[in-house]
């Protein structure tokens, strides 16, 4: 549940309807929410949905996110790498194109970063929303990048969608930096799995960016649109001027599920 929606419920406490209609709701809500564990990812619309559950004396809800599934991860046999074993990638996973992901804001960074060495893969489908079975106009967009940064051409590498996660894994293991511009998220799943495998973030502050970079210890936020200041902070990351700690990270069993369940579910279960 992202801010805005949790904003707009709290302040009617969860009855969107008035009359009977709204009492029969309220009776049922108030049953429900003292009998259910709710659990919520995103920690702005957690706080504000603490604050309505605290005074209704409801108290079956819990702040749990996406995490890394460390069984399926280790059934792959694949292995966590530390930043030196990686090599020099950034990587994005996501839909591409769509106005939620910003797209536009990593090509327009891409064409003023000095790469070097580097590679960037974009994992995903190019689509213009939720929908996946229709060409996309944004591929337009990607010919004219190319064709006005021919110089990027095998360095910036859309992949297209892959949906088999051993692959994705192994992306994430051999990837330095994890790249996220979106406008909004409730909380991007793919980031917990990007930050638990030991990738450095660079975002915009959305979801749980800054959960899993140790509120930016082990991670760059980048202001909304400033794609200018995204660059420059790939440059820095590629010239030495950002130094990726690794000190300063989340460690991986505190990003995955086992942690979560037994950490922060399994004491409300017994309480």
């Amino acid at each position: 549940m992202e801010p805005e929606s949790a904003q707009r419920l709290t302040k009617r406490n969860f009855v969107m309807s008035d009359g009977i209609q709204g009492f029969i709701k309220k009776t049922l809500i108030n049953w429900f929410f003292k009998n259910v564990i709710y659990t919520i990812a995103n920690n702005q619309s957690y706080r504000m949905m603490k604050d309505m559950f605290a005074l209704n004396g409801w108290k079956n809800l819990v702040h749990i996110y996406p995490c890394l599934d460390k069984e399926l991860f280790d059934s792959f046999g694949l292995k966590y790498r530390t930043n030196s074993q990686k090599e020099n990638i950034m990587l994005y996973v996501g839909r591409i194109g769509n106005y939620q992901k910003n797209t536009d804001m990593l090509l327009e960074a891409f064409k003023r970063v000095d790469f070097k060495n580097w590679k960037v893969f974009l994992i995903g489908p190019i689509t213009d929303s939720f929908f996946l079975n229709k060409k996309s106009a944004y591929e337009d967009v990607i010919d004219a990048f190319f064709d006005e940064n021919p110089n990027l051409r095998g360095t910036v590498v859309f992949t297209g969608p892959i949906y088999d996660p051993k692959t994705i894994f192994d992306y994430y293991c051999r990837s330095k930096v994890f790249l996220l511009t979106s406008r909004h998220e409730g909380w991007a799943n793919v980031q917990s799995e990007a930050a638990a495998l030991g990738c450095y973030t660079v975002s915009t502050d959305v979801g749980g960016a800054d959960i899993v970079s140790n509120n930016w210890q082990f991670g760059t936020k980048i202001e909304q649109e400033d794609y200018k200041g995204l660059a420059d902070t790939l440059n820095k990351i590629i010239h030495g001027g950002i130094v990726m700690d690794e000190s300063k990270q989340i460690p991986m069993e505190q990003l995955t599920w086992d942690y979560m369940i037994s950490s922060r579910m399994i004491p409300l279960l017994n309480s």
